[in-house]
């Protein structure tokens, strides 16, 4: 919220935000999405939409559900951190990419840090919790200490998102954007991934 408040806050105008509190929905729907993904539930629903019941349960019959699965998670900030910490009740093993989060806060979320190209390739489902802060900064990148190729890994457009999620249904990822806003371009990602 910096780029609309702070001008606010310098007139001495005080702001509110509830965004951690409206953070907290959206992370318990989040963390449904990725249950529900790691059941096959959203693939299985589209087997007995255009064929039937039979072609479902043997869909679900091959799924390795809940346990032991690899989820990939975007973005490490309030919702992404929620999202982490609720995700410690499931046997998941949580990759994260967020370049800013620490390594101690990391391991308090019992999550691993994770390159994009990593996420991408091992794990069976990826939600997107990047925010779009970068795309406020009127300042030089490099006097943040960002490179060009940081920021182009900050997160995704939805378009994107859901492109990248037609791409990998077929091998049975998901990925769940719950992100705000604009996020890196695709030639970003592409680049990121050696596309």
């Amino acid at each position: 919220v910096q780029y609309f408040a702070r001008p606010f806050l310098n007139l001495g105008i005080k702001v509110f935000s509830a965004w951690a509190a409206n953070a907290v929905p959206v992370a318990e729907y989040a963390v449904a999405q990725i249950v529900l993904a790691g059941k096959g539930f959203f693939q299985s629903a589209r087997r007995y939409y255009r064929q039937d019941r039979a072609a479902a349960a043997a869909f679900t019959a091959g799924q390795p559900c809940n346990y032991g699965i690899r989820v990939g998670l975007i973005g490490a900030g309030m919702i992404g951190k929620m999202v982490a910490e609720r995700l410690q009740d499931y046997e998941y093993e949580v990759l994260v990419y967020d370049p800013f989060v620490s390594d101690e806060t990391l391991a308090a979320l019992g999550a691993k840090r994770a390159e994009l190209a990593e996420i991408f390739s091992t794990c069976q489902i990826i939600s997107n919790h990047a925010t779009a802060l970068l795309a406020f900064l009127n300042g030089d990148l490099d006097s943040i200490g960002l490179q060009a190729q940081d920021m182009a890994k900050i997160g995704f457009i939805q378009d994107l998102t859901r492109g990248i999620a037609k791409e990998l249904k077929q091998y049975g990822i998901n990925v769940n954007c719950v992100a705000p806003g604009g996020m890196i371009s695709p030639g970003g990602i592409e680049n990121t991934l050696d596309v």
